[in-house]
């Protein structure tokens, strides 16, 4: 005895995001990094509960000093 399957996909189309949604997106997400003699910006990857993991660069937080502030796209700064 032999079967026949067949399987039938939808692809959901893919639309890609606007230049305007895009910035609106990064406004939200994306912070600067002030480690003293150092400084760069970095993008807010995840949070759990008011810790927030930001991803950036090595040299942005290779200092000497262990501490660094986080300033937030409306200017709030959250030290470290």
């Amino acid at each position: 005895m032999m079967g026949i399957s067949i399987a039938l996909v939808q692809i959901a189309p893919s639309v890609a995001l606007s230049p305007q949604e895009v910035g609106k997106i990064a406004k939200k997400i994306v912070v600067r990094i002030d480690a003293g003699t150092s400084q760069g910006s970095g993008v807010i990857i995840s949070h759990e509960g008011n810790t927030y993991h930001v991803l950036t660069a090595k040299h942005v937080m290779f200092t000497e000093k262990n501490s660094y502030a986080v300033i937030t796209p409306d200017g709030d700064r959250y030290l470290h």
